[in-house]
């Protein structure tokens, strides 16, 4: 009688046992960061109102939430399909990501540019015979019309609010047209700033647009100036907080005698909740405006 042979199974359908390990420690860490999603919603959820919890949602669909979140499956993967060094790579772009949107991080940095000029209070005196407003506070808008920018906006308010309270007499709006490819716009910032100024009542004989392509050539046109204002007029740099460091920097260099003029503060107290430890738009915006100043400061511009 003839026994039968076993059948032996197909090694090339049967997985090698590291694959196996592999196929398990992806599962495992899949299921790991949707416990850890739930339980922080969860949390989330219990202990916020209604408003917050919906910004929180909100937030995570947003382009630089979702760009995290690829890094962060992306630092997974490189530990367990290629290697440690992988991995820890990817963990560090992750985490230089998360600290470049941070706005806790672009807070700081911005609170280190303006702590010296916190305490000045422009509207409550003195009076200057000259106000320079440095250009980079308004814009076109695609009406074709002058408007105040976004971040930079309250450089022009804070003039038109020093006129009306009569503590600016002739006010100098700085700013001119890039050329060439860079050019982003038809009407120089000097002439928005001015533009505006007028529509808020301030009549064309105390206004003057100025020249300047960044802030090195608006106080080197103001030295050229100066000799057109008077004996030892009282002059008022104002530009945003955060800004005013290299713009006094500049005057000094130039020995020009100005005094600092903050607007346009943007270091603000962030609570810590969860909401503002993802990277978003605002700390970016923040970091780059900062690290921006810190690069002029060591160049020498």
């Amino acid at each position: 009688m003839d026994i039968p042979t076993p059948i032996q199974p197909d090694s090339a359908q049967v997985p090698p046992p590291a694959e196996l390990a592999r196929s398990r420690a992806v599962k495992k860490s899949i299921v790991f960061v949707v416990i850890v999603s739930v339980l922080t919603m969860s949390v989330v959820s219990s202990t916020s109102n209604r408003m917050l919890w919906e910004k929180l949602l909100t937030q995570a669909v947003m382009p630089c939430s979702i760009v995290f979140a690829a890094l962060l499956i992306a630092s997974v993967y490189a530990f367990i399909r290629i290697n440690r060094f992988a991995g820890w790579t990817m963990v560090a772009v992750c985490c230089t990501y998360n600290l470049f949107g941070n706005v806790w991080i672009g807070s700081w940095l911005l609170s280190t540019l303006e702590a010296p000029y916190k305490n000045l209070r422009p509207l409550d005196g003195p009076r200057y015979d000259v106000l320079v407003v440095l250009g980079g506070g308004t814009n076109t808008g695609a009406h074709g019309v002058a408007q105040l920018g976004t971040s930079s906006g309250d450089r022009v308010m804070l003039a038109a609010r020093l006129y009306h309270r009569g503590l600016a007499g002739k006010i100098v709006c700085t700013g001119t047209l890039l050329s060439g490819p860079s050019a982003l716009r038809n009407v120089s910032p000097g002439e928005e700033a001015r533009s505006i100024l007028m529509d808020v009542s301030i009549p064309t004989s105390a206004l003057q647009s100025g020249e300047g392509r960044n802030t090195f050539e608006e106080i080197q046109y103001l030295k050229q100036e100066l000799p057109k204002f008077g004996e030892n007029p009282r002059i008022g740099l104002l530009t945003s907080a955060w800004h005013l460091d290299r713009a006094m920097r500049l005057a000094l260099d130039a020995d020009l005698h100005v005094e600092p003029v903050p607007s346009d503060f943007g270091s603000v107290r962030y609570p810590y909740h969860l909401i503002y430890g993802l990277p978003n738009p605002d700390g970016f915006r923040m970091v780059q405006c900062a690290l921006k100043e810190y690069l002029a400061k060591i160049v020498g511009r």
